[in-house]
């Protein structure tokens, strides 16, 4: 997935965060699965149980590379390597970027990913459009 978003106003508009995918299911039983790593130690496999509130992985470096893979796997509690449920988000993109897993109070997850926030802003004129990974 990605996303564009076009300004279709006559006027000039600030785009204060732009997420390529927005995923909504109604059971709670998953965790999240992110990659850490470092030098010759890619791909730290990290596994956590998501209680109420919002989990959120990023990077602010401006780039995400070995250091935090961009992207999020929800897997039910029992799922593994070979069988299970699972879904994956992963952004083809290595600036920074923001991966947030919010559960409501009545135990629904909402899972979004894309350009990393804080800070980010983006003036589009009326015409032009903004293309995000």
């Amino acid at each position: 997935r990605s996303v564009t978003i076009r300004n279709m106003t006559p006027f000039e508009i600030q785009v204060k965060k732009a997420v390529s995918a927005s995923l909504d299911l109604p059971e709670s039983d998953y965790e999240v699965i992110h990659f850490h790593g470092r030098h010759a130690m890619e791909r730290l496999t990290e596994r956590t149980s998501l209680s109420h509130g919002t989990f959120s992985i990023g990077s602010r470096r401006g780039q995400s590379s070995h250091q935090h893979n961009p992207g999020i796997i929800l897997a039910k509690k029992n799922t593994n390597e070979t069988s299970g449920e699972a879904y994956g988000m992963l952004l083809v993109y290595s600036g920074g970027f923001e991966a947030d897993i919010e559960k409501d109070q009545l135990d629904q997850i909402r899972a979004t990913i894309g350009l990393r926030s804080e800070n980010f802003r983006w003036q589009l004129k009326p015409g032009e459009h903004l293309c995000a990974p």
